[in-house]
């Protein structure tokens, strides 16, 4: 109850108590920060092996709006693996992709893969599925910071100050690869909460306003055949055919701006509904330069406590000092 949360309340911006919070009352959540230098950028790839054997995919790929795509892809629909081969290691980077509906796709991401990975693919269609795969150490040892498999995938911290045209590309490609219509915008469904995070986080940043809820929880799935298998605790996303004009620079109605809406600066979010529940156990009470984080779109002060303990000061005065933590937000802005 006593942990200060950074809100506009009355049209003003004040840090308030979690226990003081109203439904009436505005989450401010800090939208960018630096977008990153090309060079930034180039070093976020996986060095050169000097090893004659490796076939080194260039850095430069990462410049392109194309390979983003094709990440974003590979994180709905994609995973990679080693295997031990005659002479070493084979490491597929591979996508399935629907054999009905999704033969243009997979022609789209064989061509990056060939023109811009300097890749063969093998192509295999078995059931419903068309499998692509080809073999890249440099890629697999990229993709490794994304995670290999469906349960581990996130978006690393990094990304999340990408420019924007690769951005909206890495967001189009995962919509493309996982996306399916719902309620006038598009639904994306993973077992990785991390990844829908990531990615809702990267729409936030660029005005758009993606909700996250729990799909299902972890179960068993019985088949015709008598079959069951176990099912893990899924997540879907929701973003809104609005948002998605937003973000690709399509004309789109006005925002709702009596819920939410951006100055260029801030993300304002309309608190619609406040629950309390009991809890018993360990508390942290996070430490950095500033006093000031973020957890899960929430901008959050160390706690009254805490900050009782650092000034000398009484948790009482703490509305009077909200706005000695103000320019604390600047420096937030580039964490």
């Amino acid at each position: 109850d006593a942990l200060p949360i950074w809100l506009l309340h009355n049209n003003k911006p004040e840090w308030k108590h979690a226990c003081d919070v109203t439904e009436d009352d505005f989450l401010v959540l800090p939208l960018r920060g630096q977008t990153m230098e090309r060079d930034e950028l180039l070093a976020c790839w996986p060095e050169r092996e000097v090893r004659k054997a490796v076939r080194h995919v260039e850095d430069r790929v990462l410049l392109e709006e194309e390979f983003w795509f094709f990440l974003g892809v590979w994180l709905a629909d994609g995973w990679a693996s080693s295997r031990p081969i005659k002479l070493g290691y084979c490491y597929d980077v591979a996508v399935a992709l629907n054999a009905k509906t999704e033969w243009a796709l997979a022609d789209r991401l064989e061509s990056c893969a060939r023109n811009i990975l300097g890749r063969a693919v093998s192509r295999r269609v078995r059931d419903n599925a068309i499998e692509l795969k080809f073999n890249s150490r440099t890629l697999y040892r990229f993709l490794g910071q994304f995670g290999h498999s469906a349960v581990t995938k996130n978006i690393p911290e990094w990304v999340q100050e990408i420019p924007d045209n690769l951005a909206t590309a890495l967001v189009n490609g995962y919509i493309h690869g996982d996306g399916c219509d719902a309620d006038g915008g598009f639904g994306l469904v993973s077992v990785s909460e991390n990844l829908l995070t990531g990615m809702q986080r990267l729409m936030l940043r660029r005005g758009a306003y993606p909700s996250i809820s729990l799909l299902r929880e972890a179960g068993v799935h019985s088949f015709p055949s008598g079959k069951k298998s176990p099912t893990r605790r899924t997540w879907q996303m929701k973003i809104t055919t609005q948002d998605w004009n937003h973000l690709t620079g399509k004309a789109c109605d006005p925002v709702r701006a009596q819920y939410r809406w951006h100055d260029g600066t801030n993300l304002y979010l309309r608190i619609r509904k406040i629950e309390r529940e009991p809890f018993k156990g360990t508390v942290n009470n996070f430490e950095t330069e500033t006093h000031t984080y973020l957890g899960n779109c929430i901008t959050i002060h160390n706690c009254a406590r805490g900050i009782e303990q650092e000034t000398g000061r009484a948790s009482g005065d703490f509305a009077a000092r909200s706005e000695e933590h103000t320019s604390e937000l600047q420096s937030l802005r580039h964490l």
